[in-house]
């Protein structure tokens, strides 16, 4: 029996879940989340954990009672202790004093928050003709969790395993990260799929994305932000959507039903089909820290929700993560933050009952690794400390050329400076055709020393380009024009 290497997925709950992977199928209250792992399915809510499987019959129930003491005693802790008790339909084991059940969610070792100490459990083995029914409770014996018992109970009467016909075979794959050197976890697939995986940077948050394809129906991530900056009551925007990033109108979203017509125009742009959303539900949720380095006190609020959208004969069901982040820094100026992560399923809406269920289990079968993400924090705070350390210098050099030229004259020092911190927060900057006169706004980080340049025939403009590099006296003889820059948006005079 191999029930001690649980692990968890998050899933957005929904009133029922069908898992055609691993074979079940659940009604899951309202707050629950489920996953699955070695053939037994994980509940939870906060830090409530029921576990369901079975385990075969042949060995006999007292060995098999025997066998599940003997792994509780070696995950529950020195001041744990069991009691077993003959019922009418099996056996019943009863604990107290355990310590947190890690082993069914390794990755709750990285987590920030308080946990709590001890739990109490509860388990039930019920014999049948070829299989034992395995039913554990772990409950907290202080602390969130413990509230969700009832609820929890009702789930486990709506649990039922799927006949053998309607599984769906699977593979286990590996979701690798050259770049850290770790995997990022363990993913079960149909035999039939194809995963595509790997690392990117988002600003200064380090994610891993993956995408499962089979037959006409794919399952994905995606990670959305938005960072607005308003200065005496002028706002620019910069969407970054799973690493890339474009400008877009002043746009300040406050509520989910704001955020579903951008996303389905991000849907649109994709396929080149317009979405019509059929279906939504949000409710509020705990705020997780935006991930990036704020230098302002910021409000926040968050929600958990899902969006169902079709476009002709296709169907897109989005849970999403949505997080939104603001503050006033005085002057009609303020920063402005919208993160979004998001798990998209698409697929024939004739097949969606299938699609949902083979989606649903390799949604529910994600093992993250601890490592991964100990060592994906350790990125993001090294990128974060050296950002820092470049703005830094940055607005040293900033102020000292100010003093050394004067600045005081004509436009004040603090307003110019504003506009240089609006531009380098949202990670813009201004670029100058000193032919023609042209001013635009383009992406780019502050400490990046790289140039822009403007094509001769259509006049596009690119960058950036190493300073002094081959590729600029390439461009210089092409007939390319160099671009001047400031992040304050004003120019020396011609």
């Amino acid at each position: 029996m191999r029930w001690i290497g649980l692990v968890v997925a998050c899933l957005a709950a929904q009133e029922s879940f069908r898992d055609l992977l691993h074979g079940y199928e659940v009604r899951l209250p309202e707050g629950f989340s489920v996953f699955c792992s070695k053939g037994l399915v994980v509940l939870t809510k906060k830090h409530l954990y029921v576990a369901m499987g079975a385990a075969k019959a042949s060995q006999g129930l007292p060995t098999l009672t025997q066998e599940v003491l003997r792994q509780l005693r070696h995950v529950g802790g020195s001041e744990a202790r069991f009691y077993t008790r003959q019922i009418p339909r099996g056996m019943e084991i009863l604990g107290e004093g355990l310590a947190y059940p890690f082993f069914l969610r390794p990755i709750v070792t990285v987590s920030p928050e308080p946990l709590p100490e001890r739990y109490r459990f509860l388990g039930t083995l019920f014999p049948g003709q070829s299989s034992v029914v395995l039913t554990f409770f772990w409950i907290p014996e202080e602390g969130e969790g413990a509230e969700g018992l009832e609820e929890a109970r009702e789930a486990v009467t709506s649990f039922r395993f799927l006949p053998a016909s309607q599984r769906v075979p699977y593979k286990e794959v590996t979701l690798t990260d050259p770049q850290l050197g770790v995997p990022f976890g363990v993913l079960h697939i149909p035999t039939t799929a194809t995963v595509q995986s790997g690392p990117f940077r988002q600003g200064e948050k380090y994610f891993y994305r993956y995408e499962v394809r089979d037959g006409a129906g794919f399952y994905r991530t995606d990670f959305l932000d938005i960072h607005t900056s308003v200065v005496m009551g002028n706002g620019t925007s910069m969407l970054i959507y799973n690493g890339q990033s474009l400008p877009l109108q002043p746009v300040l979203i406050q509520r989910p039903e704001e955020f579903y017509p951008l996303l389905l125009q991000i849907w649109q742009q994709e396929t080149g089909q317009s979405w019509e959303v059929v279906k939504e539900k949000s409710t509020d949720a705990p705020v997780v820290s935006p991930g990036g380095s704020v230098p302002f006190s910021m409000q926040q609020q968050a929600w958990t929700g899902s969006l169902e959208a079709r476009s002709g004969q296709r169907t897109r069901l989005a849970f999403y993560q949505l997080t939104i982040s603001y503050a006033a820094t005085g002057m009609g100026s303020g920063q402005y933050t919208l993160q979004a992560m998001l798990r998209v399923i698409e697929y024939p809406t004739a097949q969606k009952s299938r699609y949902e269920g083979i989606f649903g289990g390799v949604y529910a079968s994600l093992q993250p690794f601890p490592e991964w993400s100990l060592r994906a924090y350790q990125a993001y705070s090294q990128t974060v400390a050296e950002n820092n350390r470049r703005l830094q210098e940055w607005l040293r050099q900033r102020r000292s050329s100010s003093t050394a030229s004067g600045s005081g004259s004509g436009e004040s020092f603090s307003s110019e400076m504003a506009r240089t911190w609006s531009s380098a927060l949202s990670d813009q900057t201004y670029v100058r055709d000193t032919e023609t006169g042209e001013v635009l706004k383009v992406h780019k980080k502050v400490w990046d020393e790289g140039s822009f340049w403007k094509e001769p025939t259509f006049g596009g403009v690119y960058g950036t380009f190493e300073r002094g590099s081959w590729t600029e006296e390439e461009l210089r003889r092409q007939g390319w024009r160099p671009l001047q820059e400031s992040l304050s948006g004003t120019f020396p005079q011609r």
